[in-house]
């Protein structure tokens, strides 16, 4: 467990404190004394702790749930233990008990315990009603303090991919009508009231880590599957609600706006083909002159999906990609991504929207970033403003350049992972028109030479950004004056060597289970005892998900995904 986190691996995630401990830990030591210690004071065993969450004595109860939540603290060996000694149902069990000390407790008990890697301990709060337990207590209670350690758990219980959809069907509809439509703000902007935010400030300062406990549960689930990402998508009032808030942040490097532009993101992706009818906004050559989406509706016209792509929003995205939070970077560009893929009206409008504002200026500048998952989502963004052929030369001039320069030389060590010169090169293969902007060709030509140290993806995909080069007739001429022979152009069909150079500095990745896919990590809130501390940070294991086609990229957690979407069919 680390406080810091360093420029080039922001993979730790910070989440915020909750209510301390409460209660006397001498009224337990009070109630079984066998064996005592010097001073006639001895530590209770933990299945003593446990046996007491079942007396029936109000004050025994509260002491023995606040002394766990103290013992498991930071303590992944006791969580488990308690696991294991079957502790967990009867914490649960008192999140319903009538005495509010008692319930309190338990909840932050749960907080803790529900921190960590370990699956199964998450698993088993769920399978024995924990998360309901904890909805139905969300729904009657008006105490700030333990709504916080209430969202605070049940964003824990949200990084097991397992529990998604569980967690959807009992706790999205209360956490969005109990926390977002209540307390972003939105309910008194649709009403046409003032929000009383100041320039700097937060207009709900005092729920504001309430918002970032359930903004941090929702960018978890909503990186589940279609049909749970459909429900997401129209649970009345979520997107309203998320949308609302990123426009009321002045702040566009904090944790708030960055579960936000996270969710938005995750929201986006495959929209073009997971939206009601959506054939009817598919585009051909053809159907294209004339037809409009209504981009311009007024938020109150759209209906739930529609928010995603409103014109506002997409100036949001444009202004959120001055942020230094590289995770507010990557998400922006990973929404503007999605949004533009496929061929459908909305992704049109969009991409010509995003270029109006300039902001593909901002994505090319970003292209050198010092961390490589905010280059992969640039690239993926420009890749796709791309598909619109209006925008190719304008993009071209300006992004090729550095694009090229994320490739290797053939000497040297390799700069960047795999997985970033993959996204240079799906965008170099949409962008890349004439050889003419770039002297650095002669990169693509030794990167698809399959007896160097490059994977046979990326071997494969060199191949093809120099083929549809060669497919231009009219540049063949200036290809072979620079010296280029037409087998430099051809497809590499023999299997590369798997062997890295004894000089490259390239991180190792994880073994491979598919093709297209980039690795992040998930957000998870910290625990906490009485003593409120610092910030914590915790690092998850990467992990990858198989994919059939190139036909995306997929950002998969150790924890879940988040999702961005390409719609070129590359390799």
């Amino acid at each position: 467990m680390g406080g810091h986190t360093t420029p080039n691996d922001y993979r730790y995630q910070q989440a915020p404190l909750a209510r301390g401990e409460r209660g006397s830990m001498a009224s337990i030591d009070s109630i079984q004394k066998r064996g005592p210690g010097p001073g006639g004071w001895r530590q209770p065993e933990l299945s003593e702790v446990i046996a007491m969450l079942n007396y029936r004595l109000d004050a025994v109860q509260l002491n023995a749930a606040a002394y766990l939540q103290h013992l498991t603290y930071q303590n992944d060996k006791v969580k488990s233990e308690l696991r294991n000694l079957k502790g967990i149902p009867p914490i649960v069990a008192l999140v319903d008990h009538p005495n509010k000390e008692v319930y309190f407790a338990a909840c932050g008990a749960l907080r803790n315990i529900s921190f960590g890697k370990d699956p199964e301990i998450k698993s088993t709060i769920v399978n024995c009603d924990g998360a309901f337990c904890l909805v139905k207590l969300l729904r009657k209670t008006n105490d700030r303090s333990l709504i916080e350690i209430i969202t605070g758990t049940l964003w824990n219980l949200s990084s097991n991919e397992a529990l998604f959809k569980t967690l959807i069907e009992r706790a999205l509809t209360a956490l969005t009508d109990e926390i977002l439509v209540l307390h972003s703000g939105v309910k008194q902007s649709s009403a046409g009231a003032e929000e009383g935010k100041e320039k700097g400030t937060s207009p709900y300062p005092e729920w504001e880590k309430v918002l970032i406990n359930t903004t941090g549960f929702l960018r978890n689930v909503s990186a589940a599957e279609i049909d749970e990402r459909k429900k997401i998508r129209e649970c009345k009032g979520l997107i309203d609600s998320v949308v609302h808030i990123i426009k009321s942040q002045t702040d566009p490097e904090n944790k708030l706006t960055e579960n936000c532009v996270c969710v938005l993101r995750n929201l986006s992706y495959h929209l073009h083909i997971e939206i009601p009818n959506h054939d009817h906004y598919k585009e051909t050559a053809s159907s294209m002159r004339g037809q409009r989406f209504g981009l311009g509706k007024t938020a109150v016209d759209c209906g739930c999906w529609e928010l995603l792509c409103q014109p506002d929003l997409i100036k949001e995205y444009g202004r959120l990609l001055d942020s230094k939070n590289p995770h507010v970077l990557e998400a922006s560009a990973g929404a503007i991504q999605n949004l533009c893929a496929g061929d459908w009206t909305c992704g049109r409008e969009v991409r010509a929207k995003v270029m109006e504002q300039k902001s593909y200026e901002k994505m090319v500048k970003h292209l050198d970033h010092e961390n490589e998952l905010v280059i992969q989502a640039m690239s993926g963004a420009l890749c796709n403003l791309a598909l619109d052929p209006l925008h190719t030369t304008e993009l071209g001039l300006m992004a090729v350049p550095k694009l090229m320069s994320k490739l290797p030389d053939g000497e040297g060590p390799l700069m960047y992972s795999e997985q970033t010169r993959m996204a240079v090169l799906s965008a170099l293969y949409v962008i890349l028109e004439d050889p003419k902007k770039t002297q650095e060709l002669y990169k693509l030509v030794q990167l698809k030479d399959p007896d160097n140290r490059y994977s046979e993806r990326e071997v494969r995909a060199a191949s093809l950004v120099l083929q549809k080069l060669w497919d231009h007739k009219g540049l063949r001429r200036t290809l072979l004056k620079n010296k280029y022979k037409k087998t430099d152009f051809e497809l590499t069909k023999k299997t590369p060597s798997n062997k890295k150079s004894k000089g490259s500095s390239e991180k190792e990745a994880p073994k491979e289970k598919g093709p297209e896919e980039t690795t992040h990590l998930l957000q998870e809130r910290r625990d906490s005892k009485d003593d409120p501390g610092d910030m914590n940070f915790e690092k998850g294991k990467l992990n990858l998900k198989q994919q059939q086609k190139y036909t995306h990229l997929t950002l998969l957690f150790y924890y879940g995904i988040d999702k961005v979407s390409f719609s070129v069919q590359l390799f």
